[in-house]
Formats: C-alpha cells, structure tokens, sequence
C-alpha cells in the first residue's frame, strides 16, 4: 500500500508572495479543506478570530486562515516550505 503524501492530499498550490522573503500562499483542495483548517487551527497559539479569519502562530510562524482555503504563511524564512506544511497538517 502507498501512503498519500500529506501535503497532495490537502494543498493543491503553493505560491511564494513577492511581498517578503518567506512568505506563501497556500490553497487548500476544497474537498479537504474543513479538515486541513482545523488540524492547522488545533496548533496555533496566541489566536485572534476575525469573522472569516483568523490568526496566529505555530512557533516563530505567523498564519492567516481564511474559512475560503487560504492559509497565508509569514516568516517561514529559510524553512522548507513542505515540510512546514507536512508538520501542520499531520495529526490532531
């Protein structure tokens, strides 16, 4: 049996934004999308909840989720974007 990559499984792309180095954009596959957003939710610390929004920090890592499926991902730095999102997307 092949085991799915976690990330294939929830992301369907990943785009670096021009406005700061380390910065994603992360579309989440609208089938999977509920899930991925809470096991991401489950792990931010210091939360601010918006409407559609909400914020927070997963270590140094800031994260803005949008209900929508978009995760934008702040000063990941020289950190791999894959496995960030493996780390984030795996388990509760």
């Amino acid at each position: 049996m092949v085991k799915e990559n976690i990330v294939q499984k929830y992301v369907m792309r990943t785009t670096k934004t021009c406005a700061n180095k380390g910065d994603y954009m992360v579309t989440l596959r609208i089938d999977k999308r509920d899930e991925a957003l809470s096991k991401v939710s489950n792990k931010l610390r210091e939360t601010v909840r918006m409407g559609l929004i909400r914020k927070g920090k997963i270590g140094d890592v800031e994260l803005t989720l949008f209900k929508t499926g978009k995760i934008i991902i702040h000063n990941l730095k020289s950190r791999d974007i894959n496995s960030f999102l493996k780390e984030i997307l795996t388990g509760k």
